[in-house]
């Protein structure tokens, strides 16, 4: 029979191995089944988490063992966050935003190791996220615009003394450094004699039309734009009351006249808004008659259309 003291060690021994065993035994089963978590999602943010949480020892792929959770990441429009929605294996589900990957994967693997409380407990509602108001739009650059309509209210100033008032559309379309189109301008006097002695009496319609370029120049909001054009005019001169002393068979009352002409001027915009300006255009344009009047006394008292005219504008412009 052995000595006591012997059985002793052997029993203390066998115990010593039997805990060390049961000791050992959840680190080799933690080792031999680690934690799943299977990430689902937009590839922009899932890629980088997946990558983290495989340097952290989580496995992506089910094994048969070992806790799983799955996690699904979606954008969140309009803000630089995304939605993280994770659950385990017993329903629990939790709903956050975050805003990288670091922080999705943190509490990802917190879930798949069991080791928040604080994660697995209810979630109140996800705190707002505060969005900085956004900036009005920018206006858009003139010379940057591809295309631009402008309609504006002039007044001229004839080299006949005369005064007119109307109104030009034009538009165009962005060719390199130019802007290609056309405009076509009405205009009327404000009822002087024109040189032919029919004050009060005498009316007369201008209407152009033509090919135009203008050179937009930028800075900021600011735009400057010098222009050139040629065109077709017509102008319409109405007697609308015969004087006393003047014979009717010696006056016609409307006569037309046609005339070829150039125009140049420099406009300026400053943007009020995404696509709008306000407009004004200083300019002067020469007239070259086309039409010869028949030789007919009826006519002579009908002043010739100004062949020359001077006039600012004011409208609005849109660009695109």
């Amino acid at each position: 029979m052995e000595p006591p003291i012997y059985r002793y060690r052997v029993i203390a021994g066998g115990g010593l191995l039997a805990s060390c065993l049961f000791a050992g035994f959840p680190a080799m089963a933690g080792t031999a089944c680690p934690p799943v978590a299977i990430v689902e999602g937009a590839a922009e943010i899932v890629t980088p988490v997946a990558a983290v949480l495989r340097r952290r020892g989580l496995r992506s792929e089910p094994s048969g063992c070992g806790r799983v959770v799955r996690a699904s990441l979606v954008a969140r429009p309009g803000a630089s966050a995304y939605g993280l929605h994770i659950e385990d294996g017993y329903g629990r589900v939790s709903d956050r935003d975050i805003a990288d990957a670091s922080t999705a994967a943190s509490l990802i693997e917190s879930w798949a190791i069991d080791e928040d409380a604080d994660v697995l407990a209810p979630r109140t509602a996800p705190p707002a996220i505060v969005r900085a108001p956004a900036a009005p739009p920018a206006p858009v650059s003139d010379a940057s615009a591809a295309f631009r309509v402008t309609t504006r209210g002039e007044v001229a100033t004839a080299t006949d003394g005369s005064v007119w008032y109307g109104g030009a559309l034009a538009a165009c379309g962005r060719v390199g450094l130019m802007c290609l189109g056309g405009r076509a301008r009405i205009a009327r006097d404000g009822g002087g004699d024109g040189g032919g002695g029919l004050t009060g009496y005498l009316t007369r319609t201008r209407i152009d039309a033509g090919a135009a370029a203008a050179l937009p120049l930028s800075r900021g909001a600011f735009t400057l734009a010098p222009a050139i054009g040629v065109g077709l005019y017509w102008t319409r001169s109405t007697a609308n009351e015969i004087p006393l002393d003047i014979p009717v068979e010696i006056l016609a009352d409307v006569v037309d006249d046609f005339a070829l002409g150039i125009d140049a001027g420099i406009g300026a915009a400053y943007g009020i808004g995404a696509h709008w300006s306000i407009v004004t255009e200083l300019g002067a344009l020469f007239a070259n008659p086309v039409s010869s009047r028949r030789d007919d006394s009826r006519w002579d008292l009908v002043p010739l259309p100004p062949r020359g005219f001077f006039h600012v504008g004011l409208g609005l412009q849109y660009a695109r």
